[in-house]
């Protein structure tokens, strides 16, 4: 399986149909969703990390085990957004192409011309 799904729709933006065009909205929302759950995990870990060191007491063991969670919550959304990012600039890059294209659109037919256009599937 290829490594990046989206390659085909950068060369070429006329293969995309509507359906195509949602399913690339979808899956830049559901990444956005996944940057949000990296981000309540990690503060989720952080206060526990929190909550242990000064909650528990100055045992050698409960202080080593809320720095791991400290440092790995840091680490978590770290690693959070930069999956985000590489996504999101892939996402971006096949959208991108489009956007400029409804734009040209809009120029040369008016707002009800594009979004007939746009629906119909034309040029």
């Amino acid at each position: 399986m290829s490594e990046d799904p989206y390659i085909p729709y950068e060369k070429d933006h006329e293969q995309m149909i509507l359906r195509d065009y949602l399913a690339v909205d979808r899956t830049m929302m559901t990444n956005e969703t996944s940057l949000m759950s990296y981000i309540r995990t990690s503060l989720t870990l952080v206060a526990a990390g929190a909550t242990l060191i000064k909650v528990f007491g100055p045992d050698a063991t409960t202080q080593a085990l809320g720095w791991a969670f400290i440092i790995v919550g840091a680490m978590l959304v770290i690693y959070g957004y930069n999956r985000f990012r590489k996504i999101d600039t892939i996402l971006l890059k096949v959208k991108g192409e489009t956007l400029s294209r409804v734009k040209k659109i809009k120029k040369s037919r008016g707002f009800w011309g594009s979004a007939l256009g746009l629906i119909v599937g034309r040029k």
